[in-house]
C-alpha cells in the first residue's frame, strides 16, 4: 500500500512472506562447520516499510492525437447540426421547439477515438524489513549427549528496488518489480565447550541477502469527483412566434 503525492514521492507499507531463517544443529561445536545439518524455517510474515518515488509517464506507444482530430471534425459537425436544428424548427409551428444548445460537441465525442497509449512509470523505493525470526543457540540434552541449534537470519534487512508500471497515463495496467534485500547484522552467538578439559568458545556468525522478480496488478483508491449539475433551461414565450410557439434559451 502507497502513497503518492502529485510531484512524484511518496511512503509505503507492505506485507510479504519469507523463508529466510535456518536452523543448524550439531553436536560438536569445534567441527559445525562439516558435522551439521540443516533445516529452512517455515513461512513466516515480514514487515516492510520505506520511501519511493514515481517518475513522470514516458510514453511506449504514441496516443491518438485527439485534439487534431476534433479541430478536424469539429467545423463540419457544428454546420451540420446548425442545419440539423434550422430544418426541424422551420416545419414545426404549433408548439415548435428551437433549442439553442450546441449539439455538436455531443456528436464529436461518440466519434472521437479515446487516448489509449502506453506509458511506463518508473519507481525506485528504498526501506526496511523486519521478521521475528529469534536468535541465540538453543541447547537440547538426549542420551547423556548435547546438541546444540543456532538459527541463522538476520531480524531487520534494507530492502532496495525497482518498480516499472505499465497503462494508460491515468491507469496503471500491471507493475514488474525487482528488490533486493541485504540483513542488517551477523546474528552473532558463542558456545563455550570443554576440550580436553580446556574451555574453548566457539563464534558462529551469518548473513543474509536475497533478490526477488514479482508481477502484480494494482488496485488504486481514488476520490470521487464531484458532479456538476447542467445549467436549467428557462422557455419564455417569443414575440413572433405563432400559435404558442416558443423559443428555448440556455443560460
Amino acid at each position: 500500500m502507497a502513497y503518492k503525492l502529485k510531484s512524484g514521492p511518496g511512503a509505503y507499507i507492505g506485507v510479504a512472506t519469507t523463508k529466510q531463517a535456518v536452523d543448524f544443529s550439531f553436536a560438536d561445536p569445534l567441527h559445525a562447520a562439516t558435522a551439521y545439518t540443516a533445516a529452512a524455517k517455515n513461512l513466516q510474515l515480514r514487515l516492510e516499510g520505506g520511501y519511493q518515488f514515481t517518475s513522470k509517464a514516458i510514453a511506449l506507444r504514441k496516443p491518438v492525437n485527439t485534439k487534431s482530430f476534433a479541430s478536424k471534425y469539429a467545423g463540419r459537425t457544428t454546420s451540420e447540426t446548425a442545419r440539423r436544428c434550422t430544418r426541424s424548427s422551420s416545419i414545426s409551428r404549433c408548439g415548435g421547439m428551437r433549442n439553442s444548445a450546441n449539439t455538436a460537441a455531443a456528436s464529436l465525442s461518440k466519434i472521437t477515438p479515446k487516448d489509449e497509449g502506453l506509458f511506463l512509470r518508473i519507481q525506485p523505493s528504498v526501506g526496511l524489513a523486519y521478521a521475528p525470526i529469534g536468535g541465540g543457540i538453543e541447547t537440547t540434552t538426549k542420551n547423556g549427549s548435547t546438541n546444540y541449534t543456532y538459527r541463522a537470519g538476520s531480524t531487520t534487512a534494507l530492502v532496495a528496488g525497482t518498480a516499472f508500471e505499465f497503462g494508460t497515463k491515468t491507469q496503471t495496467k500491471f507493475i514488474v518489480s525487482v528488490n533486493y534485500l541485504q540483513g542488517l547484522g551477523n546474528n552473532t552467538q558463542t558456545v563455550t565447550s570443554n576440550e580436553m578439559l580446556k574451555p574453548t568458545t566457539t563464534t558462529f556468525s551469518s548473513k543474509t541477502s536475497g533478490f526477488n522478480v514479482s508481477l502484480g496488478i494494482p488496485i488504486v483508491f481514488k476520490k470521487k469527483p464531484a458532479v456538476i449539475a447542467a445549467p436549467p433551461i428557462i422557455n419564455r414565450s417569443s414575440h413572433h412566434g405563432r400559435c404558442g410557439q416558443y423559443r428555448s434559451y440556455q443560460l
